[in-house]
């Protein structure tokens, strides 16, 4: 089954350039080298209020849930770290229903 991961950060306040290139560079790299997880995307908040600054939707295959977090919690033992200090948290979601799409015309 499909999932996707999202995850929520906010690095230290004037250290958010280092914080990105960090996560752009070398933590999203590692990540996708997790068996199943296929693809990831950032997003910065650009409006409203969220409880984070920065998002990650990475798209996950696996079996279930309980799966998709002892393969990222295999990675978090061994990833490169940041010397920036942030705040993070992650969740999964799971499709309810078909994807719709608009229609033309």
């Amino acid at each position: 089954m499909k999932y996707f991961m999202i995850a929520q950060t906010t690095p230290a306040k004037g250290k958010e350039e280092e914080f990105n290139d960090w996560y752009d560079n070398v933590h999203l790299a590692e990540v996708l080298s997790i068996p199943g997880f296929e693809a990831a995307q950032r997003y910065q908040v650009a409006s409203g209020k969220a409880p984070h600054a920065y998002y990650a939707v990475y798209t996950v295959e696996a079996e279930d849930t309980a799966e998709v977090w002892k393969r990222a919690s295999a990675l978090d033992q061994s990833m490169t770290r940041t010397d920036v200090p942030y705040e993070a948290g992650a969740f999964i979601l799971r499709p309810m229903g078909p994807k719709k799409q608009a229609t033309v015309g």
